[in-house]
């Protein structure tokens, strides 16, 4: 099996034949978990830490970038918590939106230096 400690695009499961019998002792295996098929936590692991080390605070859902996370108004006095790479995919579906929407109703499009960063 190869080396998966570290992040990778690698899948998580692998998919190989698991050695562990049908019945009782499939349900409890620790190394398939009852799929039969052999699954790699090590990369989950690594994917695990990963997202979190890069933007542990961000709401959106990643691929996440180190940095900073700040606050995007998101109506009211609700925010969207957001890495750099969260905010440029939410800045860009905003753009799109707006050109479908009416002028009143669109969305803000502010600046990432602009932003409140969070918890500072």
């Amino acid at each position: 099996m190869p080396n998966t400690t570290k992040y990778t695009d690698t899948p998580a499961l692998y998919g190989q034949a698991c050695n562990c019998r049908r019945g009782q002792e499939r349900d409890n295996c620790p190394a398939c978990e009852g799929t039969g098929k052999r699954i790699n936590f090590a990369a989950i692991r690594a994917r695990a830490a990963h997202s979190m080390t890069c933007a542990p605070n961000c709401d959106g859902s990643g691929p996440h970038v180190a940095g900073d996370v700040r606050k995007l108004p998101t109506g009211g006095s609700s925010n969207a918590i957001l890495c750099r790479k969260c905010y440029d995919r939410e800045i860009a579906y905003r753009r799109d939106r707006n050109q479908d929407l009416d002028p009143a109703s669109a969305f803000l499009l502010p600046s990432w230096e602009g932003l409140a960063i969070y918890n500072a």
